[in-house]
């Protein structure tokens, strides 16, 4: 499994406020992403680029988040089959037709993967 940083620090982000989660719970999902081998994805400068385009006026869907935009420009640069994420505007967004990326919502996948 490939996990953005900026999804880790969006889910940190959420746990240190404490309104949804605690940061018991962050400690508890980082211990599970590494029994299973998670390997998190780093920023670069292709990241860096493909964001930015992201935002650009041909890709450009007001829908979205930035950091819909970030997390979905790191799956992008680092050339993922899937993006799974219960998102609607994730799942509706138009990926470019260069990239093979796909998004699924989790039961899309549970339906795929088993």
């Amino acid at each position: 499994m490939l996990i953005p940083t900026s999804v880790l620090g969006e889910v940190a982000a959420i746990c240190i406020k404490g309104k949804k989660h605690t940061p018991d719970e962050l400690h508890k999902i980082v211990d599970l992403l590494s029994r299973y081998g998670s390997q998190f994805l780093h920023p670069s400068q292709l990241v860096a680029e493909i964001c930015y385009n992201l935002y650009s006026d041909a890709w450009r869907d007001d829908r979205m988040q930035p950091s819909d935009l970030v997390h979905l420009g790191y799956s992008l640069a680092y050339n993922v089959d899937y993006f799974i994420t219960s998102d609607r505007n994730l799942h509706d967004f138009r990926i470019p037709e260069d990239y093979k990326l796909k998004v699924l919502t989790p039961s899309e996948a549970i339906k795929r993967f088993q």
